[in-house]
């Protein structure tokens, strides 16, 4: 978690243009600031809104990343060093922030994937994807009933996949090394081990290992009568 909050802030933020746009909002309140961020780097030039109230320290982003994954944006972390608060608020490092960050997993509901293009809702996806697959071997890792279990849900997952594929008539490369893999994986299983051959000692020859070069030109110890 920290790693990963740790490149978003280096990568995006410091590449962020921030625009404070409103202030004293009757409806918000006098201690309420409004932010327009943008990348002007980015091909798709998304704005993303910033809500940050300085009496509670409490801030919202059109992002919604802390409601989904329980991790402050870079937007909100800009828009917090704007107003020159310099320490991330106690109520946004608490270790069980949300549900979802409990089960060490985050997700995203349809809603959401479909405001996104379709480069950002594949990269949400794999993230996601990839975070629970890596709590699943990681949990089960220790019991081989448990280690079966999820190797079996993989299996069938990638059947699946295989159906789904076949009936859509879709092909890809994706999928072609996906099933190469498990073919391959498959094949490892059903292979019998090859041991080495059994070693007869040559005549001659002594059951001493060899001294190393510092080994031999160590002094012999003497004794003194």
């Amino acid at each position: 978690m920290y790693k990963e909050f740790e490149k978003d802030y280096l990568t995006e933020a410091g590449a962020l243009s921030c625009k404070e746009i409103l202030f004293g909002d009757i409806l918000f309140g006098d201690t309420v600031y409004e932010f327009e961020l943008i990348n002007p780097e980015s091909k798709n030039k998304r704005v993303y809104t910033v809500f940050l109230d300085i009496d509670t320290f409490k801030v919202e982003c059109s992002c919604k990343k802390y409601s989904w994954m329980g991790m402050l944006c870079s937007h909100a972390l800009v828009a917090l060093h704007r107003k020159n608060i310099h320490e991330i608020p106690q109520h946004y490092i608490h270790s069980r922030w949300t549900k979802d960050v409990k089960k060490h997993v985050y997700m995203l509901g349809e809603c959401e994937l479909t405001r996104m293009d379709e480069k950002e809702a594949r990269a949400i996806y794999i993230n996601r994807a990839m975070r629970l697959a890596y709590d699943l071997v990681t949990r089960s890792e220790n019991c081989k009933e448990a280690r079966s279990i999820i190797l079996t849900a993989f299996t069938d997952g990638s059947k699946l996949l295989d159906e789904f594929f076949k009936e859509k008539n879709l092909v890809s490369t994706s999928a072609i090394k996906g099933k190469q893999v498990r073919d391959d994986f498959v094949d490892q299983l059903d292979e019998t081990p090859i041991l080495d051959p059994l070693r007869a000692k040559t005549k001659g020859t002594r059951n001493v290992r060899i001294k190393n070069h510092f080994e031999k030109r160590k002094m012999k110890t003497t004794r003194t009568g």
